[in-house]
């Protein structure tokens, strides 16, 4: 079914064994209003469908750690015993099959670490996972992340526009099987070193030209 989530009250989501991280389905399609507040806790969002979070500069879609009080206020109701950081919560990943999406004017921060198996280390990953041509990235905020800000594992989007900043590794990743992406006009700055793999620019995987 395809969901629209407004901008009224900031949405969470979680998860935890044995549930698994919210995906949307090959097919639907999430709406994100300008202004809404989407915070997660150790969860991913999978999108193998359509993801359409269109913000503006005044409002943009905000997607954050359950434990960032600075967007919607105190939701966890912890008041200051906890504070939002790097790998608070998985990431956004767009599959192969996904289509038609776009995140303009969209902020997105403290990602970087998802659930392993039941037990396990959690997996590092980039704020943003793209497997598909299919996707507009522009005129957005990814910051204060623990990996990557965009790895684009294959396909070919567009990304322009973005601020890129603040995160434990290479601002913009592209693989070898995304030959054809298009960058422009992003700013990047305080990324990680290149001996963690940092980079503040566009840092492309070896064979890739």
């Amino acid at each position: 079914p395809n969901v629209t989530l407004t901008n009224n009250l900031p949405y969470g989501f979680v998860t935890g064994y044995p549930f698994g991280s919210p995906t949307v389905a090959e097919g639907a399609v999430l709406a994100v209003e300008p202004g809404a507040i989407i915070k997660l806790g150790g969860s991913s969002l999978g999108i193998n469908g359509t993801l359409i979070a269109d913000g503006t500069s005044d409002n943009p879609v905000i997607f954050t750690s359950t434990k960032d009080d600075s967007y919607g206020g105190d939701t966890n109701g912890d008041g200051n015993a906890t504070m939002p950081t790097k790998g608070d919560w998985g990431n956004i990943s767009f599959g192969n099959t996904s289509k038609n999406s776009i995140l303009n004017h969209v902020i997105v921060k403290y990602a970087g670490k998802s659930p392993g198996c039941y037990g396990c280390a959690p997996n590092i990953v980039p704020a943003i996972d793209v497997q598909t041509s299919s996707i507009i990235l522009s005129n957005s905020t990814i910051s204060d992340n623990f990996s990557k800000g965009i790895h684009v594992y294959s396909g070919t989007p567009s990304i322009q526009g973005n601020t890129i900043t603040n995160n434990g590794q290479a601002a913009i990743y592209l693989s070898t099987e995304s030959a054809g992406t298009v960058v422009r006009g992003n700013t990047a700055s305080g990324n990680g070193s290149p001996s963690t793999t940092g980079w503040n620019g566009v840092l492309i995987e070896g064979g890739l030209l």
